[in-house]
């Protein structure tokens, strides 16, 4: 079983957006997740974004740090999260094509979403062909969320499905 949930639900909509293929170069986010200048790496990338050093050198012991865009693709991961429990979708959030996509499938969603059950964690997996992949454990499955914004800064690419097994 590949995917579940919105891949299938969606296989019948021919659009890259929601498909498990990565969008087009064309369609691609200017700033994808993990796109930060690697500041380990490279002294002069670390003078050139202060506010992600700044954030690295607050970090707890044993807290992670994560980039400005993986921390932000997270907040709004845990929201679209929470409006599908509710069915109560912020469709400003989204472009406009996949926020057409989401009010078709919404019926179908939010209870798909609801039987997960409680959220429990979610954390950052790693990124999936220009997105942000996060693993999510909710209190009846494990899920892997992709999430990534368009040029205008909205989510454009949005899917879950079912975590692999190991």
């Amino acid at each position: 079983m590949k995917s579940l949930a919105l891949a299938l639900m969606l296989a019948a909509a021919p659009v890259a957006v929601l498909a498990q293929t990565a969008p087009s170069a064309q369609s691609r986010p200017a700033a994808a997740a993990g796109a930060a200048p690697n500041t380990f790496d490279d002294p002069a990338a670390r003078a050139a974004a202060p506010q992600a050093a700044a954030q690295a050198a607050q970090a707890q012991p044993g807290e992670q740090a994560q980039a400005p865009d993986v921390a932000r693709a997270e907040r709004t991961l845990r929201e679209i999260i929470a409006a599908a429990q509710t069915g109560e979708f912020d469709y400003s959030v989204f472009s406009d094509n996949l926020a057409t996509q989401i009010r078709g499938q919404a019926a179908q969603v939010t209870p798909l979403v609801q039987g997960f059950g409680e959220l429990r964690s979610v954390s950052h997996a790693g990124e999936q062909q220009g997105a942000a992949l996060f693993e999510v454990v909710f209190a009846n499955a494990e899920t892997q969320w992709v999430i990534g914004f368009d040029e205008d800064d909205k989510v454009g690419v949005l899917l879950f499905r079912p975590k692999p097994a190991a």
